[in-house]
């Protein structure tokens, strides 16, 4: 059993600290929020500083909390694709990654090409525990063992540090752990990174990936059901599945399929999710690649609103001998398979490879001799709302002007089909054209007037 970890300072944004302070000092816990909304739009403030809170609580505030308990040492960065991998330290001195993966929609250099399927966004792909004690056998977390919980504050901070370098759009939960071994911290972190006085991010913006710890699942759903939720499922049948994640002997497929048919029928009319739960499927040549086994997974999935996410085995250090990325045309031909059944299924672009950023393979920034792609230090400075902040490391370019170029062209692009639509018109069509736009513009500016005037009644 590992021992809790307890901070001292405290993450400002970490609500279960906050209201056992706020508890601790008989304030409401409506306070809370004004205190994070504050933090929010005014980090450079001083916490004794917070306009609208007790008096009697502003000095221990300073004192007991801060901005960050955890720092950059640092900061990693693909020469290929701009994927961006912390190390950051926590305030123990245990150490944690997180990835900022871009999907520019640019050419994969590896030859996946599914690039018309990603868009242009930014994924931050968080850790939730130091370690994991699960021992999959293609992850290299599994080999560090477990190490200790991280609280919600501390994978709060996560999004904090990567805010710093790009924008975030999406957070998984695909890092270090089993992040259903840690609810406490896990469930702490979903409320704030949704909650509006905080990280404001879309629940469906959110996903949390698990091997498939059932009643934890149930207790997910319970408590924040908005969030998306991906299964680990990685073979199509229980003895494969133990091999390759020894804790599945305790968590037996007929159960796991039972549960996302609960899932499924209790968000069946949720808007565009339906109840959809994510399939991931690491394939690893010679080992869960067979067409025979795609079939299997064809049957054990059949009719469940599912989508199958195939992830090429990425290497690491350590791994099986026997372990390897399988080819392209046996990843196609397993797919190939799935989709003559009618299922929903991609392939996962490689992130991040050459820093050793892409799935499976976060354990330790650097192993043995030398690092690859551009490494950035990052110093420590002293100052900001309430403690330690860090300098603003820089930035590689690289992904951000890929999605700025890409950006520009699709306008351009839209601009030109419109602009030859127009010039191929008559010159009655373009007269109602015109006419059309410029009534739609003064229906607005009428609209806009007449809710102004309704605020001010």
């Amino acid at each position: 059993m590992v021992r809790k970890r307890v901070l001292d300072p405290k993450p400002i944004f970490d609500e279960e600290y906050m209201l056992e302070f706020l508890a601790q000092h008989d304030v409401k816990p409506v306070h809370a929020g004004k205190i994070w909304r504050h933090v929010m739009d005014n980090p450079d403030c001083p916490f004794d500083e917070i306009p609208g809170i007790p008096k009697k609580i502003r000095i221990p505030l300073r004192h007991e909390f801060v901005l960050s308990t955890s720092t950059i040492s640092k900061v990693q960065v693909s020469e290929i694709d701009g994927t961006v991998k912390f190390l950051i330290r926590l305030q123990d001195g245990h150490e944690i990654e997180s990835v900022i993966i871009s999907h520019t929609g640019e050419f994969d250099p590896f030859g996946t090409e599914r690039s018309e399927r990603a868009g242009t966004r930014n994924t931050l792909c968080v850790s939730s525990q130091v370690g994991c004690r699960l021992k999959c056998t293609f992850c290299a977390t599994g080999t560090m063992g477990l190490l200790g919980d991280l609280t919600g504050g501390e994978i709060m901070e996560q999004l904090m540090h990567a805010r710093n370098q790009r924008e975030v759009q999406n957070v998984v939960f695909m890092g270090m752990g089993e992040p259903l071994e840690n609810m406490t911290g896990v469930v702490g972190a979903l409320r704030g990174f949704t909650d509006t006085q905080r990280f404001g991010l879309a629940p469906r913006n959110v996903t949390v990936s698990t091997v498939g710890i059932i009643p934890n699942m149930r207790k997910l759903v319970e408590r924040v059901p908005s969030v998306k939720l991906a299964l680990s499922l990685h073979a199509p049948n229980q003895e494969l599945r133990e091999k390759l994640v020894p804790s599945a002997k305790n968590f037996r497929l007929p159960d796991l399929m039972q549960f996302v048919d609960e899932y499924a029928a209790k968000y069946a009319n949720d808007g565009r999710r339906k109840g959809m739960v994510m399939i991931s499927y690491v394939m690893i040549e010679g080992v869960n690649s067979s067409l025979d086994l795609a079939r299997e997974l064809a049957i054990l999935l059949a009719g469940k609103p599912v989508i199958v996410n195939i992830i090429p085995f990425n290497d690491f250090e350590g791994s099986p001998d026997n372990f390897k990325e399988p080819k392209a045309e046996i990843t196609d031909a397993f797919i190939e398979v799935l989709k003559a059944e009618g299922m929903w299924v991609f392939e996962r672009r490689h992130h991040g490879r050459d820093i050793a950023a892409a799935c499976g393979q976060l354990a330790k920034l650097e192993k043995g001799g030398g690092t690859v792609g551009q490494v950035i230090e990052v110093e420590e400075v002293h100052g900001g709302c309430g403690g330690v902040v860090k300098e603003k490391p820089k930035v590689n370019a690289l992904a951000r002007d890929i999605v700025k170029n890409r950006q520009t062209q699709v306008k351009k692009s839209l601009k030109k089909r419109v602009l030859d639509k127009f010039d191929n018109m008559t010159p009655t069509q373009k007269i109602t054209v015109l006419g059309v736009g410029t009534l739609c513009g003064l229906g607005a500016v009428v609209l806009l007037f007449r809710r102004r005037s309704n605020y001010c009644i």
